[in-house]
């Protein structure tokens, strides 16, 4: 039976049991992989391949099957995939060579290197990539490869596809074969321009330092431990007052020029020096002038290459900076005080309000988040939805949003966002954020507020569910009205199955019983059963209470199983049923319960309305057809006496009905499962006579949420 299932891993066993069904129903050949329960519990790949059976009777009879156990493919696969992966994704040009130096493989940071595309440069010669001169000094490498050594940390100059030279280090190893015969060479390259330019800045670094010592645009000064002053440039000397004669006669000294208050600070910034710092942090200090007037300065102090007792130092003078900060501290206390009314203003505001940086912390929020996630405003500031919340799928979707709106400097509304707050109870947001620009264009936060929308989609959700129940009760109704047909439908089949099992005993108590119509009895047993089966099946899917279900559907295949349920209602009141279904109908996606209780409704409605026509006139037809590209239009269409016509549009009212035992909610039912799948439904009396119910539906797109 179906207990090999059991042992499908869950993961699978959908696509599994979907692709058995569908070569099943078609008596197609199939082959899937999946895996499989062992005995001692371990799960393992397996190739399952079946081919259909057939007996004397050339009926189908099911599969002749075999598994194959892959796992050891499956690893394998698996570890090709990861190395391909780690080489792929190198920031390093990884090639291998063969032993008469053509090329065998090349990533994608090669082709980003050298310029040329993997097609491109397969299998050429890596001559390809070295300039004419320096072709000797690749020969001599290969001949340590082919030697068996390994070369480390080699500098060399390849040439890219546009000429250009780039400056690289290579690592060279030998390619080994199982047997441990050399076959190749693996290469990782490495692009070393940018630190060859850095060390040709670093020449210069000493020329630039000139030209700006003598430019006199900052002040600076050569010092020594012991207080002198060794050089200085004229910016220098008009800061502190005194002349170059003066300096050079030894009469300006950065310890006279310092303030005994001050001290300390260039004490300890000497004690960071020679502890091994070649740098110390900028500190803030005065230089006392002869006349008693004092300059605020920022000093800043470097080692001299070599040296431990003498460096180069800057001194800012800070006498403006100190205004503009004086003033800036009178604007901060003003900027305060409206912060404090707006903090005020924010946090009596009942929706949340937000603000987070591209790492995701909160830069700011109101008392209404802190309220959700039970806590004080300042301990949310600087921390993460994570921190918070234990739902890795909303803090996930939260973060992907923000950075949506960063990235692509647009507002976004979300109509519905999931947030579970400190008491783990489910909150529905209804949010709008936008990204903050800064002054210099940059976006590094977004701003949100949102609406706590949780009572009304909770009353959205009890109306869809009222909607349900009714949808519900509809199917039950229409299966009231086919019980004596779906009776027939069963009988037929359970009848036949009866008559074969009597057949079957009478030739078993044969002394030589004729085998091979027993087979074929069996076999018409089996078919029956099948047939039954089908039916209930049927009945079930549509009786059974179950939450909306949206799938991609066949609608043809839709309006087949209908008239399949209609069938012997249709043969008892002689009615003719036609269809005339367009091939390549756009799919529909939606509830295939609900949509089969549409069609059977209608069907029901039409054979009902031609009771009183004559036997020969009574006819049935359902057609599907395209409307506009991607909608799907379905008509069911009778040859009854037809719908008044100022009752065309009051037929869809709940409790509208012209049956005298109807309960006129099922078009009703129908126009609300029709909208609920974004389509609409109609009805128009024909110009002979008979009306015909139209609905359409939007085909080849996502359900409506």
């Amino acid at each position: 039976g179906d207990g090999w299932a059991e042992g499908v891993h869950p993961d699978d066993l959908q696509h599994c049991m979907e692709t058995y069904v569908h070569a099943f129903d078609a008596c197609e050949p199939f082959t899937m992989e999946y895996r499989l329960r062992r005995r001692d519990g371990e799960y393992r790949w397996i190739l399952d391949n079946g081919v259909p059976r057939y007996g004397a009777d050339q009926n189908f009879a099911g599969y002749i099957g075999s598994c194959i156990d892959i796992t050891g493919r499956k690893r394998g696969e698996e570890e090709h995939v990861l190395l391909a992966a780690i080489v792929n994704s190198s920031n390093d040009a990884i090639v291998s060579l063969t032993l008469d130096q053509r090329i065998w493989t090349w990533n994608p940071a090669a082709e980003k290197l050298f310029g040329y595309s993997a097609e491109e440069i397969m299998g050429r010669d890596v001559s390809l990539l070295t300039p004419p001169d320096r072709k000797g000094k690749a020969s001599a490498v290969f001949e340590k490869i082919g030697q068996g050594e390994s070369i480390n940390q080699l500098e060399v100059v390849c040439r890219h596809k546009d000429g250009t030279l780039i400056a690289v280090s290579l690592n060279l190893a030998p390619i080994r074969n199982v047997q441990g015969k050399i076959t190749g060479a693996s290469a990782i390259v490495r692009d070393i321009t940018e630190r060859k330019r850095a060390e040709e800045a670093l020449k210069q670094s000493e020329f630039k330092f000139r030209a700006l010592f003598e430019s006199n645009i900052v002040p600076l000064q050569f010092w020594h431990l012991d207080g002198r002053i060794l050089d200085a440039n004229d910016a220098f000397l008009r800061l502190v007052g005194c002349s170059r004669a003066e300096l050079e006669a030894d009469q300006v000294r950065w310890d006279t020029l310092t303030p005994p208050e001050y001290s300390d600070l260039d004490r300890r910034a000497f004690e960071d020096l020679k502890s091994g710092k070649l740098s110390v942090d900028p500190y803030e200090k005065e230089y006392l002038l002869r006349d008693g007037r004092r300059v605020p300065v920022t000093i800043a102090r470097t080692l001299l290459p070599g040296h431990n007792d003498r460096g180069v130092g800057m001194a800012i003078d800070l006498t403006e900076q100190k205004r503009s900060r004086k003033e800036l501290e009178e604007s901060k206390e003003m900027i305060k005080a409206e912060r404090g009314f707006l903090r005020q203003v924010i946090d009596i505001v009942p929706n949340f309000i937000f603000a987070k940086n591209r790492e995701g912390r909160f830069t700011l929020v109101n008392q209404a988040v802190a309220d959700a996630y039970g806590t004080s405003v300042e301990n949310i500031v600087g921390k993460t939805d994570a921190d918070f919340n234990p739902n890795v799928e909303e803090v996930e979707a939260f973060r992907r949003a923000d950075l949506e709106v960063m990235d692509t400097l647009q507002e976004r509304f979300i109509p519905e966002e999931r947030l579970t707050d400190s008491e783990g109870n489910v909150r529905w947001l209804q949010t709008v954020k936008r990204p903050i620009v800064e002054k210099d264009g940059t976006v590094n936060q977004v701003l949100g507020s949102a609406i706590d929308i949780t009572e009304r989609r909770q009353t959205e959700l009890e109306v869809s569910g009222t909607r349900q129940e009714l949808a519900h009760i509809g199917r039950v109704s229409i299966m009231g009205e086919l019980t004596a047909s779906l009776a027939h439908e069963l009988n037929q089949p359970l009848t036949a199955i009866l008559s074969n099992v009597q057949t079957a005993q009478r030739l078993l108590d044969d002394p030589a019983p004729d085998l091979a119509e027993i087979r074929e009895i069996l076999n018409d047993i089996m078919s029956d059963d099948q047939r039954a089966g089908d039916i209930i099946r049927g009945l079930r899917s549509l009786l059974k209470k179950s939450e909306l279900k949206f799938e991609p559907l066949d609608f043809n295949r839709l309006v087949q199983e209908v008239i399949g349920l209609i069938r012997s209602d249709a043969l008892v009141k002689h009615v003719s049923v036609t269809t005339q279904l367009i091939s390549n109908l756009p799919i529909v996606f939606g509830d295939r319960v609900q949509l089969q209780q549409i069609l059977l409704n209608l069907a029901i409605n039409a054979l009902d309305a031609m009771k009183d026509i004559p036997i020969s006139e009574r006819s049935l037809k359902i057609i599907t057809t395209r409307k506009d590209a991607d909608m799907v239009q379905v008509a069911v269409q009778d040859t009854g006496m037809g719908i008044p016509p100022d009752q065309l549009e009051k037929v869809f009212e709940p409790f509208f009905t012209n049956k005298p035992h109807g309960l006129g909610m099922g078009l009703a039912i129908s126009r609300s499962i029709i909208n609920m799948h974004g389509g609409h439904i109609w009805a128009t009396n024909e110009a002979a006579r008979g009306v015909t119910f139209r609905f359409v539906l939007p085909g080849n797109r996502e359900p409506i949420s």
